[in-house]
Formats: C-alpha cells, sequence, structure tokens
C-alpha cells in the first residue's frame, strides 16, 4: 500500500514539493518523476551527504533543515508531505503546524502503526520498546510510533480536512534480521554487554519467533481555501 501514497503524488503532480525528513532520499529519488521540483530536508549531515550521493535526481535540492523550525515562506509548496519522518521527531505537532503552514493547500502524512493483532505484531511491538532505548542510548532520535487518533484529533484542530487509511502489512520478518539491525546499534554504545543480553533475553522470550513489517497509516489532508 505504500504505493497508494505515491499514486497521490503522480494524480497531484505537484509543481513544487517539500519532503519533510528525507532520511537518506530513497523515498524522494521515487516519486521525483512525478513531481515538478522537490526540496527534500533532514536534521542530519550524515543523511543529506549520503541523499546527495546516492540518490541526486536533477530536480531534487537536498537541505539540511529542521522540520520544526522550516525556512520558507509561507504557502511556498505545492504538497508538503513526510514519510515515516514524525516519530524520529520530539516535537512533531510542531512539524505538522510547519507543513501547514508552508503549504499552499496539500499535506500528506505517512507514519507506521502498531496494531497488535496476532503473535508476529506483538513481538514487533515488544522487540520495539527494546530497540528503542537502545537507539535512545546510542544518540539516535526515536520515539513511539503515533496511535492514528492522535494524529487525527491534531489535524482536526487545525482544520485540515483530510482522508484516513491504513494499510495492513502480513510480511513476516526473521528475528535475525531486527536483530542484525539493532547490534549496528549496540555498536554505538558503551554498555555492549548489557544490550546484547537484552537482546538474548527478547530472543527467549518471544522463542524466535518472526516479527512482522508494520502497518502504515495514511493521512491526505487539504488546507482549507483562504487559510
Amino acid at each position: 500500500m505504500r504505493s497508494l501514497f505515491i499514486d497521490r503524488i503522480k494524480e497531484l503532480n505537484p509543481k513544487t514539493a517539500l519532503d519533510i525528513g528525507c532520511g537518506c532520499g530513497e523515498f524522494t529519488a521515487e516519486i521525483a518523476g512525478y513531481c515538478g521540483h522537490i526540496a527534500a530536508i533532514d536534521h542530519f549531515d550524515a543523511l543529506i551527504t549520503r541523499s546527495k550521493k546516492e540518490h541526486q535526481k536533477p530536480n531534487i535540492d537536498y537541505i539540511k533543515m529542521d522540520g520544526r523550525k522550516l525556512d520558507f515562506h509561507d504557502n511556498s509548496f505545492d504538497l508538503v508531505y513526510e514519510h515515516a519522518s514524525l516519530h524520529h521527531m520530539s516535537g512533531w505537532k510542531k512539524a505538522i503546524d510547519e507543513m501547514v503552514r508552508v503549504s499552499k493547500k496539500y499535506v500528506f502524512i505517512a507514519e507506521n502503526h502498531d496494531d497488535p493483532r496476532n503473535k508476529e505484531k506483538q513481538n514487533t511491538i515488544y522487540f520495539n520498546k527494546v530497540f528503542l532505548e537502545l537507539q535512545h542510548e546510542a544518540g539516535y532520535e526515536h520515539h513511539p510510533h503515533l496511535k492514528p487518533v492522535v494524529l487525527e484529533n491534531f489535524l482536526h484542530m487545525r482544520d485540515i480536512k483530510f482522508e484516513s487509511y491504513i494499510a495492513r502489512h502480513e510480511e513476516s520478518i526473521p528475528f535475525k534480521e531486527y536483530a542484525d539491525l539493532y547490534t549496528t546499534f549496540v555498536a554505538k554504545t558503551t554498555r555492549k554487554g548489557y544490550w546484547l543480553d537484552k537482546l538474548e533475553e527478547v530472543r527467549r522470550d518471544i522463542n524466535n519467533e518472526n516479527l512482522c513489517e508494520h502497518d502504515m497509516l495514511y493521512l491526505f489532508g487539504e488546507k482549507e481555501v483562504g487559510e
């Protein structure tokens, strides 16, 4: 259902777009052919450098900038969107306010969604709680996934009309795949033994069973005309 997000951008075909929290630029480059020009921002120098190296396109400008304090004028872009970056910000409300401010009309949001409907989903949620603690100690900003009702209520308070969709994903992910990513963060800490012990504790608790791909929440918003 990631294609739903891409299809909506393709349908809109904005002349100007702003990508909030572009990361390594992979998604930005994927939609570049459906936009006139994209300003893609991220707060981390390393990610901007990587984006320019790996996913540069003629119509993309990668810029180091904090999504919570945008250096753009009001109503600067036809479309402002973020794709799984809000849960990497402690002040996500400010980021959405800024998205609304600099958008002429359209504000699109895509965020990971937790639904404990089966064992693999429950395993993922449990593992992620430990993983978040590790990432914070490693100096990486990552927060629990935002609940749909929280995001929806926030947009309502900002008088943003929106359509809301949840894409359910059932793809299994082997424990080892999560564990390999986990150990890359362990290397960035001073308590490597502690975190490796925590990994083995999680492995035992979930019996080395598979985890699952995250569901996704999509919000396609529009500002009121004249706002």
